[in-house]
């Protein structure tokens, strides 16, 4: 058991440093909605401010006895989002040179005001590093891939949560294959519903019925989808990031480094 736990550090590490390859760590960086699995802790002597849903307090409370998570790993939150604009949460415009998000964008009900909050905290040629999730390899799979008319729509809206149409589209169609809710493209095994007819229906109901807060990935992509997507939004002004690369990751996820275009 040790030895496993030594070998999934490892690779952890090596995840790490591929995502934030393209990062100046002599600049200040922030990282957004790290929680339990922060790509840059401080106290692995990172330069970085964090961002989250809760305080550090809070997110301890939230997952404490959730298997397979460490809450010591829960870095104290800089700044605890409270629906306000980044640049207005942290007071101040451009102040980083690189921002880090791993399995976050797909959550964000509006995709486009968080890469607008990104951009606006973010120094001109400054780095976005994103970790997303690979749809052909998760219980997103049979979910449609994002396309512009729903982003757009979204952000014209103010989506500030999951739709209730989204959270039934999710959990209707979520798979399982050979019991896994994400697998490597080599990994066998039989597709089945990931949830129950009752239990997507029930949260359904819940959603139309309050303004509870429901999580769920809103948005599904391949690295062709988003990579078009984000190509898109620059075509009709609505963002001043580009791809500069893209990276699959043996399925599950894909890396996405945006760079802030200079002078726009």
């Amino acid at each position: 058991m040790d030895i496993l736990n030594v070998l999934r550090g490892a690779l952890k590490s090596r995840r790490a440093a591929r995502l934030l390859a393209p990062c100046d760590f002599s600049q200040l960086g922030l990282e957004i909605g790290g929680s339990f699995q922060p790509v840059a802790p401080r106290s692995k002597g990172f330069l970085v401010e964090t961002l989250d849903h809760l305080d550090r307090e809070h997110l301890v409370e939230k997952y404490v006895g959730t298997d397979g998570v460490d809450t010591s790993r829960i870095e104290e939150v800089d700044h605890v989002w409270d629906g306000r604009p980044y640049a207005d949460l942290i007071g101040q415009q451009e102040r980083y040179a690189w921002i880090v998000a791993s399995h976050m964008i797909e959550h964000a009900p509006d995709l486009i005001g968080f890469l607008k909050d990104c951009s606006s905290v973010l120094k001109p040629g400054g780095i976005v590093a994103l970790a997303i999730p690979d749809q052909r390899y998760t219980f997103d799979l049979h979910r449609p891939s994002t396309g512009l008319a729903q982003v757009i729509d979204a952000h014209l809206r103010g989506d500030r949560k999951p739709s209730p149409g989204t959270l039934v589209e999710l959990h209707l169609r979520s798979v399982r294959k050979g019991g896994r809710l994400s697998w490597r493209p080599w990994q066998l095994g039989k597709t089945c519903p990931a949830d129950e007819f009752d239990e997507a229906i029930g949260i359904y109901r819940r959603a139309l019925a309050s303004d509870e807060y429901i999580d769920g990935h809103v948005w599904c992509f391949t690295p062709t989808s988003f990579s078009r997507l984000l190509r898109e939004l620059r075509l009709v002004g609505e963002l001043d990031l580009e791809v500069v690369r893209l990276e699959s990751r043996w399925g599950l996820e894909f890396f996405a480094w945006l760079r802030k275009i200079d002078g726009m």
